[in-house]
C-alpha cells in the first residue's frame, strides 16, 4: 500500500506531462498548418493565382483571424486590380474591426483609387466622428478637399445668398438652391438677391414686388404708382424707383427718405445715394456721414456698401480709398479699383502691379501675389484671374481650384459657386460639402 501511495504522484506527474506534451504538439501542429496556409497563399499571390491564393488565405484566417492578415488579403485584391472585391473586403473589415484605424485607412484609400469621391468623403466624416483619424487620413483630406463636380448649367447666374442664387434659363429668371434644385420658377424679367427671405422681382408684365423663397408674391409696396424697379430689402427699408427718383419705404410702406437720383440697399446702418450726380453715404435717418461727395461708392452684389467696418469710395482723382465707419481714410493709398469686403477677411483691390488683397487696416496680404482680376474673399475662397482664366485661391493665398474658367462668382457657405465655362454658367460643387451616398 505504501508503494502504491508513493507511485501515485509519479503517475499523476507523468499524465500531466503527457497532456501538456499533447497540447503543445497539437498547438505546434496547428501553428505549422497555419504557417503552411499563409506560405502557400503568398506563393500563389506572388504568381497572381487568385483562386488558390484566396483559398489558402481563407483557411489561414479560419484558424487565426487577425487584422494584419486580413489587410494583406485586401492589398492582394488591390494588386490584382480587383477593386470591387477590395472595396467589399474593406467594408467587411470596418464592420469586423470598428475601432481599428488601419481598417478605415485601407478602405478610404480604395475609395479614392476608384475615384469614388462620395464614398471617400462619407467615410472621412465617419472616421472623424469616431476619432480615428491618422496621418494617412489627414493626407487624403489634404489631397481631396478641393475636388469638385458640376451641377446644372444656365444662361446667366449670380452669387448665392441665404442659400439661393438668381439664374437665367430660357430667357427668364428664377432661383436655385445650393444643390442646384429649382426654388423660384423661371418666369421673371428680373430677380434680385434674397435678404431676410425676400427678393425684388419684375414679372413679365413689368409689375414689381417682392417674392419669398418659393417664388410666391409676398410684399407689394402699397399706394405707390409707376414703380419701375425695386432694390434689395436691407432688413429695414425698401428702395423703390419711380421714374428718375428713388425713395426708401419702411415696413409699413411709408416713405421715410427719398428724392434721390439713385439709392442702394440700406444695410449694416448705411446706404449710398446720388444727388446732383454725386454719391453720398447716408445712415438710416438719411443723415450724411460726411459732407464729402464721391464719384462712386463700391457696392457688393447685394447692393451693400458697408461691411467689416469699411467703405470703398471713388474720389475726384479717380482713385478708390478705404474708409472706416466714420468716413475717414484708413490709409492714404488710392486704388485703381476695389471690391467691398464680403466677410471679415480680405478685400480685393487693384494697384499698378495688379489685383491683390488687403485687410480692413489697409495692410496688404500674401506678399507679392498679384492677379489680373479678383473678387474679395467669401467663405474661405476668392475668385482670381490669371493668364486670362479664373480660378480660386484659399485663405492662405494658395491655388485651390486651378485657372480654367471664363468667369467666376463667390463661394457659398455650402461649398457651391457658379463659374462660366464654354460661355455658360455652371454650378460647381465641392465634394467635401456636397457628397451624396
Amino acid at each position: 500500500m505504501k508503494n502504491i501511495k508513493t507511485l501515485a504522484p509519479i503517475v499523476l506527474a507523468v499524465l500531466v506531462a503527457l497532456s501538456f506534451y499533447k497540447l503543445y504538439s497539437d498547438r505546434s501542429a496547428v501553428k505549422n498548418e497555419y504557417t503552411s496556409y499563409v506560405t502557400e497563399a503568398r506563393k500563389y499571390a506572388e504568381q497572381g493565382i487568385i483562386v488558390d491564393a484566396i483559398d489558402n488565405y481563407s483557411k489561414a484566417l479560419q484558424m487565426h483571424d487577425t487584422l494584419e492578415l486580413s489587410l494583406e488579403v485586401g492589398k492582394f485584391y488591390v494588386d490584382m486590380k480587383d477593386i470591387v472585391s477590395a472595396i467589399g473586403w474593406g467594408e467587411m473589415l470596418i464592420e469586423k474591426y470598428p475601432k481599428e484605424p488601419a481598417a478605415y485607412d485601407f478602405l478610404v484609400d480604395i475609395y479614392l483609387k476608384n475615384n469614388d469621391y462620395n464614398s471617400t468623403y462619407a467615410l472621412i466624416d465617419k472616421i472623424k466622428g469616431l476619432g480615428l483619424s491618422t496621418k494617412n487620413t489627414e493626407s487624403i483630406i489634404d489631397r481631396v478637399k478641393y475636388l469638385y463636380f458640376f451641377g446644372d448649367s444656365y444662361e446667366d447666374a449670380g452669387s448665392f445668398n441665404e442659400g439661393l442664387c438668381t439664374v437665367k434659363y430660357e430667357e427668364a429668371y428664377g432661383a436655385v438652391d445650393t444643390s442646384g434644385s429649382k426654388s423660384v420658377p423661371f418666369k421673371f424679367q428680373e430677380v434680385g438677391t434674397f435678404i431676410d427671405g425676400i427678393a425684388p422681382v419684375k414679372d413679365t408684365d413689368g409689375s414689381c414686388y417682392y417674392i419669398d423663397k418659393e417664388g410666391n408674391k409676398k410684399i407689394v409696396i402699397k399706394d405707390v404708382k409707376d414703380i419701375i424697379k425695386l432694390g434689395n430689402f436691407g432688413g429695414e427699408y425698401y428702395p423703390v424707383c419711380t421714374g428718375p427718383v428713388w425713395n426708401y419705404y419702411n415696413t409699413e410702406f411709408k416713405k421715410v427718405l427719398g428724392d434721390y437720383q439713385y439709392a442702394s440697399t440700406m444695410a449694416n446702418g448705411f446706404a449710398s445715394v446720388m444727388e446732383d450726380s454725386y454719391y453720398y453715404i447716408i445712415d438710416t435717418n438719411g443723415k450724411k456721414l460726411t459732407n464729402q461727395k464721391y464719384d462712386g461708392i463700391v457696392e457688393d452684389y447685394k447692393g451693400i456698401i458697408f461691411r467689416n467696418n469699411s467703405f470703398f469710395v471713388e474720389m475726384n482723382d479717380g482713385l478708390y480709398y478705404l474708409l472706416d465707419s466714420t468716413g475717414k481714410k484708413v490709409t492714404n493709398e488710392g486704388y485703381i479699383s476695389a471690391e467691398l469686403f464680403l466677410d471679415e477677411t480680405y478685400a480685393a483691390v487693384e494697384t499698378k502691379k495688379g489685383w491683390c488683397f488687403i485687410d480692413n487696416t489697409g495692410k496688404k496680404v500674401f506678399g507679392d501675389l498679384y492677379f489680373e482680376d479678383a473678387n474679395s474673399f467669401s467663405n474661405g475662397f476668392a475668385a482670381v484671374k490669371k493668364d486670362g482664366m479664373w480660378g480660386f485661391i484659399n485663405i492662405d493665398g494658395e491655388v485651390a481650384i486651378d485657372y480654367s474658367f471664363e468667369d467666376a462668382h463667390n463661394f457659398s457657405p455650402d461649398g457651391t459657386v457658379f463659374v462660366k465655362s464654354e460661355d455658360i454658367w455652371k454650378l460647381l460643387l465641392l465634394y467635401s460639402y456636397n457628397y451624396d451616398v
